[in-house]
Protein backbone atom coordinates (compact mmCIF):
# COMPACT_ATOMS: atom_id res chain seq x y z
CA UNK A 1 0.00 0.00 0.00
CA UNK A 2 2.81 2.13 1.22
CA UNK A 3 4.42 1.68 -2.44
CA UNK A 4 1.40 2.26 -4.12
CA UNK A 5 0.44 5.92 -2.49
CA UNK A 6 3.88 6.62 -3.01
CA UNK A 7 3.87 6.12 -7.12
CA UNK A 8 0.26 7.45 -7.10
CA UNK A 9 1.77 10.93 -5.58
CA UNK A 10 4.69 10.77 -8.37
CA UNK A 11 2.17 10.23 -11.05
CA UNK A 12 0.04 13.56 -9.49
CA UNK A 13 3.12 15.43 -9.43
CA UNK A 14 4.30 14.25 -13.01
CA UNK A 15 0.47 15.00 -13.81
CA UNK A 16 0.95 18.72 -12.40
CA UNK A 17 4.43 19.23 -14.11
CA UNK A 18 2.79 18.12 -17.46
CA UNK A 19 -0.29 20.25 -17.02
CA UNK A 20 2.32 23.39 -16.52
CA UNK A 21 3.81 23.23 -19.71
CA UNK A 22 0.42 22.73 -21.70
CA UNK A 23 -1.00 24.67 -24.17
CA UNK A 24 -4.55 25.40 -22.02
CA UNK A 25 -7.64 24.35 -23.38
CA UNK A 26 -9.57 27.53 -23.19
CA UNK A 27 -7.92 29.81 -26.00
CA UNK A 28 -8.57 32.97 -23.25
CA UNK A 29 -6.14 31.85 -21.15
CA UNK A 30 -2.87 30.92 -23.49
CA UNK A 31 -1.82 34.78 -24.93
CA UNK A 32 0.74 34.50 -28.29
CA UNK A 33 2.90 36.91 -29.06
CA UNK A 34 5.32 36.84 -31.92
CA UNK A 35 8.75 37.46 -32.66
CA UNK A 36 10.32 39.04 -35.42
CA UNK A 37 13.09 40.64 -36.75
CA UNK A 38 16.53 39.95 -37.11
CA UNK A 39 19.59 39.02 -34.96
CA UNK A 40 19.04 40.83 -31.64
CA UNK A 41 15.54 39.53 -31.55
CA UNK A 42 16.56 36.26 -32.53
CA UNK A 43 18.63 35.78 -29.43
CA UNK A 44 22.59 37.47 -29.32
CA UNK A 45 22.59 38.74 -26.02
CA UNK A 46 25.43 37.24 -23.80
CA UNK A 47 25.87 36.25 -21.08
CA UNK A 48 22.85 34.38 -20.69
CA UNK A 49 21.40 34.99 -17.07
CA UNK A 50 21.08 31.84 -15.13
CA UNK A 51 17.30 32.11 -14.96
CA UNK A 52 16.75 31.61 -18.29
CA UNK A 53 18.46 28.53 -18.71
CA UNK A 54 15.83 26.42 -17.40
CA UNK A 55 12.28 26.79 -19.03
CA UNK A 56 10.03 29.53 -17.29
CA UNK A 57 6.90 29.02 -15.24
CA UNK A 58 3.78 29.43 -17.90
CA UNK A 59 6.12 30.41 -20.90
CA UNK A 60 5.81 27.92 -24.16
CA UNK A 61 7.87 27.88 -26.96
CA UNK A 62 6.77 27.21 -30.63
CA UNK A 63 9.08 24.75 -32.86
CA UNK A 64 9.23 24.70 -36.56
CA UNK A 65 6.85 21.21 -36.29
CA UNK A 66 3.93 23.65 -34.70
CA UNK A 67 4.53 22.00 -30.95
CA UNK A 68 5.01 23.71 -28.01
CA UNK A 69 7.78 23.35 -24.98
CA UNK A 70 8.85 25.19 -21.69
CA UNK A 71 10.95 28.06 -23.57
CA UNK A 72 14.31 28.48 -22.51
CA UNK A 73 17.26 30.27 -23.86
CA UNK A 74 17.74 30.54 -26.58
CA UNK A 75 14.03 30.25 -27.78
CA UNK A 76 15.59 28.81 -31.50
CA UNK A 77 18.01 26.31 -30.65
CA UNK A 78 19.09 26.12 -34.22
CA UNK A 79 19.08 29.88 -34.67
CA UNK A 80 20.16 31.86 -31.25
CA UNK A 81 22.67 32.00 -29.63
CA UNK A 82 22.01 33.86 -26.67
CA UNK A 83 18.93 36.18 -25.03
CA UNK A 84 16.51 37.73 -26.80
CA UNK A 85 13.78 40.66 -25.47
CA UNK A 86 11.84 38.40 -26.29
CA UNK A 87 12.07 36.38 -24.02
CA UNK A 88 12.44 38.93 -20.76
CA UNK A 89 9.02 40.40 -22.28
CA UNK A 90 7.04 36.81 -22.12
CA UNK A 91 8.50 36.07 -18.31
CA UNK A 92 7.71 39.57 -16.94
CA UNK A 93 3.93 39.07 -18.85
CA UNK A 94 3.63 35.76 -17.44
CA UNK A 95 4.20 37.52 -13.60
CA UNK A 96 2.11 40.35 -14.23
CA UNK A 97 -0.77 37.68 -15.93
CA UNK A 98 -1.03 35.14 -12.88
CA UNK A 99 -3.73 33.21 -14.73
CA UNK A 100 -2.31 32.42 -18.33
CA UNK A 101 -0.20 30.66 -20.06
CA UNK A 102 2.14 32.55 -22.83
CA UNK A 103 3.09 31.38 -25.85
CA UNK A 104 6.22 32.95 -27.64
CA UNK A 105 7.04 32.37 -31.71
CA UNK A 106 10.23 32.71 -32.56
CA UNK A 107 10.46 33.74 -36.75
CA UNK A 108 13.19 36.69 -36.22
CA UNK A 109 16.22 35.76 -38.38
CA UNK A 110 19.92 37.27 -38.18
CA UNK A 111 21.35 39.06 -40.77
CA UNK A 112 18.07 39.65 -42.86
CA UNK A 113 17.34 43.06 -44.32
CA UNK A 114 13.22 43.96 -43.98
CA UNK A 115 13.19 42.99 -47.71
CA UNK A 116 13.75 40.04 -47.17
CA UNK A 117 11.81 39.31 -44.10
CA UNK A 118 8.42 41.57 -45.67
CA UNK A 119 5.69 39.80 -47.82
CA UNK A 120 6.55 38.66 -51.04
CA UNK A 121 10.12 38.55 -49.66
CA UNK A 122 12.89 35.76 -50.39
CA UNK A 123 15.58 34.11 -48.08
CA UNK A 124 18.83 33.70 -48.80
CA UNK A 125 18.36 30.09 -49.88
CA UNK A 126 15.49 31.13 -51.25
CA UNK A 127 12.95 30.33 -48.29
CA UNK A 128 9.91 32.43 -48.08
CA UNK A 129 10.79 34.22 -44.47
CA UNK A 130 6.82 36.15 -44.32
CA UNK A 131 4.90 32.73 -45.32
CA UNK A 132 6.39 30.66 -43.14
CA UNK A 133 6.43 32.99 -40.34
CA UNK A 134 2.73 33.42 -41.30
CA UNK A 135 2.01 29.18 -41.33
CA UNK A 136 3.20 29.60 -37.79
CA UNK A 137 1.19 32.36 -36.28
CA UNK A 138 -2.09 31.21 -37.57
CA UNK A 139 -1.73 27.76 -36.08
CA UNK A 140 -0.65 29.19 -33.37
CA UNK A 141 -4.03 31.13 -33.58
CA UNK A 142 -6.14 28.09 -33.10
CA UNK A 143 -5.01 27.21 -30.33
CA UNK A 144 -4.68 30.82 -28.34
CA UNK A 145 -5.12 34.35 -28.25
CA UNK A 146 -2.92 36.57 -30.60
CA UNK A 147 -1.83 39.32 -27.92
CA UNK A 148 1.06 41.15 -30.24
CA UNK A 149 3.89 41.57 -32.35
CA UNK A 150 6.95 42.30 -31.15
CA UNK A 151 9.56 43.59 -33.72
CA UNK A 152 13.61 44.82 -33.55
CA UNK A 153 15.26 45.04 -37.12
CA UNK A 154 17.07 48.05 -38.56
CA UNK A 155 21.38 46.82 -38.48
CA UNK A 156 20.78 45.59 -42.10
CA UNK A 157 19.02 48.74 -43.08
CA UNK A 158 20.05 51.52 -40.72
CA UNK A 159 20.56 54.13 -44.09
CA UNK A 160 17.35 53.03 -45.34
CA UNK A 161 15.42 57.02 -45.24
CA UNK A 162 12.10 54.79 -45.96
CA UNK A 163 12.28 52.74 -43.46
CA UNK A 164 9.34 53.26 -41.32
CA UNK A 165 7.09 53.12 -44.84
CA UNK A 166 8.52 49.47 -45.75
CA UNK A 167 7.72 48.63 -41.89
CA UNK A 168 4.21 50.26 -42.10
CA UNK A 169 3.60 47.69 -45.13
CA UNK A 170 4.77 44.97 -43.53
CA UNK A 171 2.64 45.36 -40.55
CA UNK A 172 -0.23 45.95 -42.73
CA UNK A 173 0.04 42.82 -44.57
CA UNK A 174 0.54 40.97 -41.39
CA UNK A 175 -2.66 42.12 -39.85
CA UNK A 176 -4.74 42.02 -42.95
CA UNK A 177 -3.59 38.04 -43.49
CA UNK A 178 -4.14 37.16 -39.70
CA UNK A 179 -7.67 38.93 -39.25
CA UNK A 180 -6.51 40.98 -36.81
CA UNK A 181 -6.45 45.08 -37.77
CA UNK A 182 -5.82 46.31 -34.41
CA UNK A 183 -2.80 43.65 -33.23
CA UNK A 184 -0.48 45.91 -30.97
CA UNK A 185 2.69 45.68 -32.68
CA UNK A 186 5.88 47.23 -30.52
CA UNK A 187 9.27 47.82 -32.08
CA UNK A 188 12.49 48.91 -30.46
CA UNK A 189 15.62 51.19 -31.09
CA UNK A 190 18.52 50.04 -32.21
CA UNK A 191 21.24 50.29 -29.71
CA UNK A 192 22.46 53.77 -29.13
CA UNK A 193 26.22 52.73 -28.00
CA UNK A 194 26.71 52.91 -31.79
CA UNK A 195 26.68 56.48 -33.33
CA UNK A 196 25.71 54.90 -36.81
CA UNK A 197 22.52 54.22 -35.40
CA UNK A 198 21.40 57.88 -34.39
CA UNK A 199 19.44 58.42 -37.90
CA UNK A 200 18.02 54.95 -38.07
CA UNK A 201 16.52 55.91 -34.42
CA UNK A 202 15.15 59.16 -35.29
CA UNK A 203 12.78 57.92 -37.85
CA UNK A 204 11.69 54.72 -36.12
CA UNK A 205 10.73 57.22 -33.67
CA UNK A 206 7.83 58.42 -36.10
CA UNK A 207 6.55 54.74 -36.48
CA UNK A 208 3.53 55.16 -33.89
CA UNK A 209 2.62 58.18 -36.46
CA UNK A 210 2.42 55.72 -39.61
CA UNK A 211 1.05 52.62 -38.03
CA UNK A 212 -1.43 52.48 -35.80
CA UNK A 213 -2.10 50.42 -32.16
CA UNK A 214 2.39 50.91 -32.42
CA UNK A 215 4.81 52.03 -29.78
CA UNK A 216 8.94 52.08 -29.54
CA UNK A 217 10.83 51.06 -27.11
CA UNK A 218 13.82 53.34 -26.06
CA UNK A 219 17.66 52.10 -25.61
CA UNK A 220 18.61 54.55 -23.78
CA UNK A 221 21.72 53.46 -21.59
CA UNK A 222 21.76 50.15 -22.87
CA UNK A 223 25.05 48.34 -23.58
CA UNK A 224 26.59 45.92 -25.99
CA UNK A 225 28.90 43.17 -26.15
CA UNK A 226 32.08 45.47 -27.33
CA UNK A 227 30.99 44.68 -31.06
CA UNK A 228 28.56 48.08 -31.45
CA UNK A 229 25.71 45.63 -32.67
CA UNK A 230 24.44 43.59 -30.15
CA UNK A 231 22.90 43.97 -26.75
CA UNK A 232 24.63 42.22 -23.59
CA UNK A 233 22.29 39.47 -22.32
CA UNK A 234 21.96 42.32 -19.41
CA UNK A 235 20.92 45.02 -21.35
CA UNK A 236 18.71 42.44 -23.15
CA UNK A 237 16.60 41.69 -19.93
CA UNK A 238 16.03 45.47 -19.59
CA UNK A 239 15.01 45.96 -23.23
CA UNK A 240 12.52 42.85 -23.10
CA UNK A 241 10.56 44.77 -19.74
CA UNK A 242 11.17 47.99 -21.83
CA UNK A 243 9.19 46.43 -24.54
CA UNK A 244 6.29 44.86 -21.94
CA UNK A 245 5.97 48.42 -20.29
CA UNK A 246 5.41 50.02 -23.88
CA UNK A 247 2.63 47.34 -24.83
CA UNK A 248 1.05 47.45 -21.23
CA UNK A 249 0.86 51.56 -21.74
CA UNK A 250 -1.01 50.88 -25.12
CA UNK A 251 -3.29 48.09 -23.89
CA UNK A 252 -3.71 48.08 -20.52
CA UNK A 253 -2.39 50.69 -18.79
CA UNK A 254 -3.25 50.07 -15.16
CA UNK A 255 -0.57 46.95 -15.69
CA UNK A 256 1.37 49.75 -16.84
CA UNK A 257 1.26 51.34 -13.52
CA UNK A 258 1.88 48.18 -11.44
CA UNK A 259 4.82 46.73 -13.69
CA UNK A 260 7.03 50.42 -12.73
CA UNK A 261 8.39 49.24 -9.74
CA UNK A 262 9.53 45.92 -11.06
CA UNK A 263 10.78 48.03 -14.42
CA UNK A 264 12.72 49.89 -12.23
CA UNK A 265 14.47 47.40 -10.23
CA UNK A 266 15.03 45.17 -13.34
CA UNK A 267 17.09 48.47 -14.77
CA UNK A 268 19.05 49.18 -11.88
CA UNK A 269 20.49 45.59 -11.48
CA UNK A 270 20.70 44.80 -14.82
CA UNK A 271 22.74 48.20 -15.29
CA UNK A 272 24.95 47.47 -12.43
CA UNK A 273 25.92 44.21 -13.72
CA UNK A 274 26.67 45.85 -17.42
CA UNK A 275 29.11 48.57 -15.75
CA UNK A 276 30.98 45.94 -13.93
CA UNK A 277 31.59 43.83 -16.91
CA UNK A 278 35.03 45.40 -18.39
CA UNK A 279 36.84 42.90 -20.61
CA UNK A 280 35.69 39.28 -19.17
CA UNK A 281 33.19 37.85 -16.81
CA UNK A 282 33.17 35.33 -13.90
CA UNK A 283 36.77 34.00 -14.62
CA UNK A 284 37.09 32.46 -11.55
CA UNK A 285 34.56 30.27 -12.15
CA UNK A 286 32.88 31.86 -8.89
CA UNK A 287 29.03 32.21 -10.62
CA UNK A 288 26.87 29.23 -11.75
CA UNK A 289 24.76 26.25 -10.83
CA UNK A 290 26.00 23.38 -13.10
CA UNK A 291 27.72 25.20 -15.76
CA UNK A 292 30.04 28.02 -14.97
CA UNK A 293 27.96 31.40 -15.82
CA UNK A 294 28.92 33.88 -18.76
CA UNK A 295 30.99 31.03 -21.01
CA UNK A 296 28.18 30.38 -22.89
CA UNK A 297 29.64 30.26 -26.35
CA UNK A 298 29.66 26.72 -26.99
CA UNK A 299 31.01 25.11 -30.24
CA UNK A 300 31.41 21.76 -31.33
CA UNK A 301 33.21 20.57 -34.55
CA UNK A 302 33.25 16.70 -33.30
CA UNK A 303 31.60 14.67 -30.42
CA UNK A 304 30.17 15.94 -27.58
CA UNK A 305 31.74 18.07 -24.59
CA UNK A 306 29.96 18.32 -21.36
CA UNK A 307 30.73 21.67 -19.44
CA UNK A 308 30.19 22.13 -15.65
CA UNK A 309 31.05 23.93 -12.77
CA UNK A 310 33.36 21.74 -10.79
CA UNK A 311 33.18 22.77 -6.68
CA UNK A 312 35.56 19.29 -6.13
CA UNK A 313 38.80 20.92 -8.30
CA UNK A 314 40.35 24.19 -8.30
CA UNK A 315 42.62 26.54 -7.65
CA UNK A 316 40.83 28.99 -6.47
CA UNK A 317 37.46 28.47 -4.00
CA UNK A 318 34.89 27.82 -5.00
CA UNK A 319 35.18 26.28 -8.51
CA UNK A 320 36.31 25.59 -11.79
CA UNK A 321 35.82 24.49 -14.99
CA UNK A 322 35.47 21.35 -16.47
CA UNK A 323 35.41 20.71 -20.15
CA UNK A 324 35.37 16.59 -20.68
CA UNK A 325 34.67 14.80 -23.94
CA UNK A 326 31.80 12.36 -23.56
CA UNK A 327 31.52 8.90 -25.48
CA UNK A 328 34.33 9.41 -27.46
CA UNK A 329 36.80 11.64 -28.70
CA UNK A 330 35.59 15.44 -29.14
CA UNK A 331 36.74 18.81 -30.67
CA UNK A 332 35.21 22.04 -29.54
CA UNK A 333 35.41 25.37 -27.68
CA UNK A 334 33.77 27.38 -24.71
CA UNK A 335 34.12 30.71 -24.63
CA UNK A 336 32.83 34.74 -23.82
CA UNK A 337 32.79 37.75 -25.76
CA UNK A 338 35.34 40.13 -24.66
CA UNK A 339 34.44 43.74 -24.02
CA UNK A 340 36.68 46.67 -25.72
CA UNK A 341 39.88 44.89 -26.84
CA UNK A 342 39.87 46.12 -30.54
CA UNK A 343 43.30 48.04 -30.91
CA UNK A 344 44.15 46.89 -27.85
CA UNK A 345 47.20 44.49 -26.89
CA UNK A 346 45.82 41.56 -24.22
CA UNK A 347 47.69 39.67 -21.28
CA UNK A 348 45.66 36.01 -20.56
CA UNK A 349 46.61 34.63 -17.92
CA UNK A 350 44.84 31.54 -16.29
CA UNK A 351 45.69 28.29 -14.38
CA UNK A 352 44.90 24.87 -16.19
CA UNK A 353 45.32 21.17 -16.22
CA UNK A 354 44.65 18.38 -19.24
CA UNK A 355 43.96 15.06 -18.34
CA UNK A 356 44.16 13.02 -21.74
CA UNK A 357 43.12 16.03 -23.84
CA UNK A 358 45.24 16.00 -27.33
CA UNK A 359 45.02 19.81 -27.24
CA UNK A 360 44.23 21.67 -24.91
CA UNK A 361 44.42 25.68 -25.72
CA UNK A 362 43.29 29.34 -24.79
CA UNK A 363 42.45 31.47 -27.95
CA UNK A 364 41.83 34.43 -29.05
CA UNK A 365 39.64 35.18 -32.28
CA UNK A 366 37.84 37.95 -33.99
CA UNK A 367 35.47 38.96 -36.54
CA UNK A 368 35.58 42.14 -38.50
CA UNK A 369 33.23 44.70 -39.87
CA UNK A 370 31.62 42.50 -42.27
CA UNK A 371 31.59 39.77 -40.08
CA UNK A 372 34.30 37.65 -41.64
CA UNK A 373 36.98 36.22 -39.07
CA UNK A 374 40.23 38.56 -38.90
CA UNK A 375 42.35 36.19 -36.73
CA UNK A 376 42.61 33.82 -34.29
CA UNK A 377 45.28 33.21 -32.52
CA UNK A 378 46.42 30.88 -29.61
CA UNK A 379 47.47 32.79 -26.38
CA UNK A 380 48.10 29.76 -24.29
CA UNK A 381 48.69 26.08 -24.70
CA UNK A 382 48.15 23.92 -21.88
CA UNK A 383 48.06 20.78 -23.64
CA UNK A 384 51.10 19.81 -21.30
CA UNK A 385 49.72 20.43 -17.98
CA UNK A 386 49.22 17.28 -16.27
CA UNK A 387 49.01 19.06 -12.93
CA UNK A 388 47.45 22.64 -12.51
CA UNK A 389 50.06 25.00 -14.26
CA UNK A 390 49.56 29.31 -14.29
CA UNK A 391 50.10 30.34 -17.92
CA UNK A 392 50.19 33.77 -19.62
CA UNK A 393 50.30 34.90 -22.89
CA UNK A 394 49.72 38.35 -25.19
CA UNK A 395 48.22 39.52 -28.04
CA UNK A 396 47.61 42.77 -30.31
CA UNK A 397 44.13 43.12 -31.11
CA UNK A 398 43.61 44.17 -34.62
CA UNK A 399 41.84 47.93 -34.08
CA UNK A 400 39.46 47.26 -37.14
CA UNK A 401 38.19 44.13 -35.35
CA UNK A 402 35.32 44.76 -33.02
CA UNK A 403 33.58 41.37 -32.16
CA UNK A 404 35.97 39.34 -30.33
CA UNK A 405 36.17 36.24 -28.09
CA UNK A 406 38.07 34.15 -25.91
CA UNK A 407 38.14 30.56 -25.91
CA UNK A 408 38.62 27.49 -24.31
CA UNK A 409 39.95 24.73 -27.30
CA UNK A 410 40.03 20.97 -27.00
CA UNK A 411 40.28 18.03 -28.97
CA UNK A 412 41.20 14.38 -28.39
CA UNK A 413 39.54 12.47 -25.28
CA UNK A 414 40.25 13.34 -21.59
CA UNK A 415 39.12 16.28 -19.51
CA UNK A 416 40.85 20.06 -18.58
CA UNK A 417 40.27 22.55 -15.99
CA UNK A 418 40.10 25.97 -16.28
CA UNK A 419 40.26 28.76 -13.38
CA UNK A 420 41.27 32.14 -12.42
CA UNK A 421 41.10 33.42 -16.06
CA UNK A 422 41.99 37.24 -15.93
CA UNK A 423 42.70 39.75 -19.11
CA UNK A 424 44.53 42.56 -18.86
CA UNK A 425 44.50 45.19 -21.47
CA UNK A 426 47.05 48.35 -22.39
CA UNK A 427 47.63 50.48 -25.11
CA UNK A 428 49.38 48.66 -28.12
CA UNK A 429 52.31 50.88 -28.95
CA UNK A 430 52.44 52.56 -32.91
CA UNK A 431 54.22 52.07 -35.96
CA UNK A 432 58.00 53.10 -34.92
CA UNK A 433 58.34 56.80 -36.51
CA UNK A 434 59.80 57.47 -40.19
CA UNK A 435 58.40 54.04 -40.85
CA UNK A 436 55.14 54.59 -42.70
CA UNK A 437 55.02 53.56 -46.46
CA UNK A 438 52.98 56.15 -47.46
CA UNK A 439 53.37 59.15 -48.93
CA UNK A 440 51.19 62.06 -47.56
CA UNK A 441 49.23 59.57 -44.81
CA UNK A 442 47.54 62.58 -43.18
CA UNK A 443 46.64 64.63 -46.27
CA UNK A 444 48.26 67.11 -45.71
CA UNK A 445 50.01 68.44 -48.33
CA UNK A 446 47.69 69.30 -51.88
CA UNK A 447 45.03 71.32 -52.84
CA UNK A 448 41.78 70.27 -54.59
CA UNK A 449 43.38 66.51 -54.15
CA UNK A 450 45.54 65.31 -51.67
CA UNK A 451 48.93 64.92 -53.24
CA UNK A 452 50.40 61.02 -53.61
CA UNK A 453 46.21 60.03 -54.02
CA UNK A 454 45.90 61.27 -57.69
CA UNK A 455 45.17 57.18 -59.00
CA UNK A 456 42.11 57.13 -59.53
CA UNK A 457 39.88 54.04 -61.49
CA UNK A 458 36.33 53.27 -61.85
CA UNK A 459 34.74 50.28 -62.68
CA UNK A 460 30.98 51.92 -62.92
CA UNK A 461 30.15 55.40 -62.72
CA UNK A 462 32.59 58.04 -61.57
CA UNK A 463 34.64 58.18 -59.02
CA UNK A 464 36.26 61.78 -57.33
CA UNK A 465 39.41 62.02 -55.11
CA UNK A 466 38.93 65.28 -52.48
CA UNK A 467 41.07 66.96 -50.04
CA UNK A 468 38.81 67.87 -47.27
CA UNK A 469 39.46 70.68 -45.07
CA UNK A 470 36.23 70.39 -43.18
CA UNK A 471 35.77 66.80 -42.53
CA UNK A 472 39.24 64.96 -41.29
CA UNK A 473 40.45 62.80 -38.29
CA UNK A 474 43.27 65.17 -38.07
CA UNK A 475 43.77 68.32 -38.77
CA UNK A 476 44.49 69.82 -41.36
CA UNK A 477 42.65 67.61 -44.34
CA UNK A 478 40.72 64.01 -44.98
CA UNK A 479 40.88 62.00 -48.67
CA UNK A 480 37.21 62.15 -49.69
CA UNK A 481 36.40 59.50 -52.42
CA UNK A 482 32.68 60.10 -53.63
CA UNK A 483 30.62 58.99 -56.24
CA UNK A 484 29.62 61.72 -58.85
CA UNK A 485 26.04 61.91 -60.42
CA UNK A 486 25.07 58.83 -59.41
CA UNK A 487 25.87 55.18 -58.29
CA UNK A 488 29.29 54.08 -58.81
CA UNK A 489 32.01 52.08 -58.14
CA UNK A 490 35.85 52.20 -57.86
CA UNK A 491 38.61 53.07 -55.54
CA UNK A 492 41.46 55.92 -55.19
CA UNK A 493 44.56 54.18 -54.78
CA UNK A 494 48.61 54.66 -53.84
CA UNK A 495 51.02 52.07 -54.80
CA UNK A 496 53.40 50.70 -52.25
CA UNK A 497 57.01 49.96 -52.76
CA UNK A 498 59.46 46.91 -51.55
CA UNK A 499 56.89 45.34 -49.78
CA UNK A 500 56.69 41.66 -51.94
CA UNK A 501 57.13 38.73 -49.47
CA UNK A 502 57.23 40.65 -46.04
CA UNK A 503 54.15 41.47 -43.55
CA UNK A 504 52.90 44.72 -43.67
CA UNK A 505 50.38 46.37 -40.67
CA UNK A 506 48.04 48.78 -41.93
CA UNK A 507 46.46 51.16 -40.01
CA UNK A 508 43.90 54.28 -40.32
CA UNK A 509 40.60 55.89 -39.85
CA UNK A 510 37.10 55.73 -42.36
CA UNK A 511 33.92 57.15 -42.27
CA UNK A 512 31.28 57.19 -44.48
CA UNK A 513 27.79 59.45 -45.71
CA UNK A 514 25.17 57.95 -47.87
CA UNK A 515 24.28 54.97 -49.27
CA UNK A 516 27.70 53.36 -50.26
CA UNK A 517 29.84 50.62 -49.10
CA UNK A 518 33.35 51.25 -48.25
CA UNK A 519 36.08 48.91 -48.41
CA UNK A 520 40.17 49.53 -47.28
CA UNK A 521 41.92 46.47 -49.48
CA UNK A 522 45.37 45.98 -50.62
CA UNK A 523 45.92 44.06 -53.70
CA UNK A 524 48.97 42.76 -54.78
CA UNK A 525 49.45 41.94 -59.05
CA UNK A 526 51.83 40.65 -61.08
CA UNK A 527 54.48 42.46 -63.91
CA UNK A 528 51.35 42.19 -66.24
CA UNK A 529 48.86 43.37 -63.30
CA UNK A 530 47.02 40.19 -63.23
CA UNK A 531 45.78 40.00 -59.59
CA UNK A 532 47.92 37.80 -56.79
CA UNK A 533 45.56 38.84 -53.90
CA UNK A 534 43.01 41.28 -52.16
CA UNK A 535 43.26 41.33 -48.74
CA UNK A 536 40.32 43.81 -47.27
CA UNK A 537 41.65 45.52 -44.47
CA UNK A 538 38.70 47.14 -43.34
CA UNK A 539 34.46 46.69 -44.46
CA UNK A 540 32.24 49.05 -43.69
CA UNK A 541 28.27 48.41 -44.71
CA UNK A 542 25.87 50.86 -46.38
CA UNK A 543 24.67 52.94 -43.54
CA UNK A 544 27.10 51.88 -41.02
CA UNK A 545 29.55 54.50 -41.43
CA UNK A 546 28.28 58.04 -39.89
CA UNK A 547 31.08 58.50 -37.31
CA UNK A 548 34.77 57.72 -37.89
CA UNK A 549 36.53 53.62 -37.50
CA UNK A 550 39.21 52.83 -36.87
CA UNK A 551 41.58 50.27 -39.03
CA UNK A 552 44.32 47.79 -38.25
CA UNK A 553 45.43 44.71 -39.62
CA UNK A 554 48.89 43.06 -40.60
CA UNK A 555 48.78 41.28 -43.79
CA UNK A 556 51.10 38.99 -45.76
CA UNK A 557 51.97 40.44 -49.32
CA UNK A 558 52.93 37.78 -51.50
CA UNK A 559 56.35 37.19 -52.43
CA UNK A 560 55.71 37.33 -56.06
CA UNK A 561 53.72 40.74 -56.44
CA UNK A 562 55.49 43.54 -58.70
CA UNK A 563 52.29 45.77 -58.27
CA UNK A 564 50.99 46.43 -54.68
CA UNK A 565 47.98 48.98 -54.12
CA UNK A 566 46.79 50.07 -51.20
CA UNK A 567 42.97 51.19 -52.17
CA UNK A 568 39.87 53.63 -50.71
CA UNK A 569 36.75 52.18 -52.10
CA UNK A 570 33.68 52.93 -52.43
CA UNK A 571 30.82 51.18 -53.78
CA UNK A 572 27.20 52.97 -54.15
CA UNK A 573 26.00 56.34 -54.01
CA UNK A 574 27.47 58.66 -51.49
CA UNK A 575 31.05 59.28 -50.07
CA UNK A 576 33.86 57.78 -47.60
CA UNK A 577 36.51 59.68 -45.30
CA UNK A 578 39.77 58.65 -44.99
CA UNK A 579 42.57 59.78 -42.57
CA UNK A 580 45.62 59.43 -40.71
CA UNK A 581 46.55 56.40 -42.66
CA UNK A 582 50.22 54.16 -42.21
CA UNK A 583 51.59 51.32 -43.44
CA UNK A 584 54.83 49.89 -41.95
CA UNK A 585 56.90 46.52 -42.43
CA UNK A 586 56.42 43.93 -39.33
CA UNK A 587 58.35 40.76 -38.59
Amino acid sequence: MRFAHVFALILALASVATAADAVPADKDSFHVFVLMGQSNMAGSGQPILEEYREPATRVLTQAPDLSWSGAKTPLDQARGSGMSPGESFARHYAELHPGVTVGVIQCARGGRGIKELAKGGKDRDGAPNYDDSLKRILAAAKQGTLMGMLWHQGETDAGDAEYVTHLAALVADLRADLGEPKLPFICGELGRYAGWTSGFNSRIGAAPREIPRCAVATTEGLLDLGDKVHFSGFSAEILGARYLMEFEHLVEPELATRFAPTLADITARMLARDAGWKVILNGGMDEGVSRPFAWDGIWTGKGTLAITRDTSTSVSAPAAMRIASVGGPAQGSVGQAMRDVAGKTITVKAQAKNAGFTGCRIEVSGLDGSWKQAFSQTVIDASAARAWTAFSGSYAIPANVPNCRIAVAVDGEGAAWIDDVTVDVAETPPAPAGSNLLVNPGMTDGDAIPSAWTAVWAGTGKIASVRDTQVFKVAPAALRVESVGGTANGNVSQGLEGVAGKRVRITGWVKSDGVVATTVGLGSFDANWKSLAWETIQAVGTGAGSEWTQFDKTVAVPAGAVHVNLGMCIDGDGKAWFDEVAVSVVP
